[in-house]
C-alpha cells in the first residue's frame, strides 16, 4: 500500500509544481510601477544579485512591464518568463505561506531550486529562510487559492513632514 502511494504523492507533487509554474496559469502580477519594481528578473539568477533594468530594456509580459539590465537578459526572458518571473506573481512568499497575499519587495529575496522568491519585510526574510521547506509546502498549497484572488496594491508612500 506505501508503494501505491508514493507514486501518487510524487505525481500530485509534479502536477502542483506544473500548475504554479505555468505561464497558462499565471496571476495578476504585483506591480509597483513595473514588475520587480524596475529590478532586472534574470539577474536574480544568473548574477544572484538584485540589479535595476533599464527602462529602456522592456518587454509586456503577464500584465506588467520588466524592465533589464541587459539586451541578453531581456532575451533569456523573453525565451523562457515563466523560469525568470517570481514566484507567487511577486507576492510575499512569507506571507503567502501564511494565507494571504502582500506584495513583495525585490531587495529582500531568495533563489532556491532556480525559483525566485520575494520576501516582504525582514522579518520574513529571517522565517522563510529558516523554515524554508515547510513554508514553501503552505506557500505552494496555500497558492492554488489565493492566486486568482486580485494582486496586492501597492503600499502608499509615507506622508511628507511638515
Amino acid at each position: 500500500m506505501i508503494r501505491t502511494q508514493l507514486p501518487i504523492q510524487m505525481i500530485g507533487q509534479i502536477v502542483v509544481m506544473t500548475l504554479l509554474t505555468s505561464p497558462g496559469f499565471a496571476g495578476q502580477q504585483f506591480v509597483d510601477g513595473a514588475a520587480l519594481s524596475g529590478y532586472d528578473a534574470v539577474a536574480y539568477q544568473d548574477e544572484r544579485a538584485a540589479v535595476r533594468g533599464e527602462t529602456t530594456i522592456t518587454t509586456d509580459w503577464n500584465g506588467a512591464t520588466w524592465r533589464f539590465a541587459t539586451p541578453a537578459h531581456l532575451a533569456q526572458f523573453r525565451a523562457d518568463p515563466a523560469r525568470y518571473a517570481p514566484a507567487y506573481d511577486g507576492h510575499c512568499a512569507y506571507a503567502v505561506s501564511e494565507g494571504r497575499k502582500s506584495g513583495g519587495m525585490p531587495e529582500l529575496w531568495q533563489v532556491a531550486g532556480e525559483r525566485l522568491y520575494l520576501l516582504c519585510s525582514k522579518s520574513a526574510f529571517d522565517k522563510w529562510t529558516s523554515e524554508f521547506d515547510t513554508r514553501l509546502a503552505r506557500a505552494n498549497a496555500n497558492w492554488l487559492e489565493l492566486e486568482p484572488l486580485p494582486a496586492a496594491r501597492p503600499k502608499p508612500p509615507p506622508p511628507a513632514n511638515p
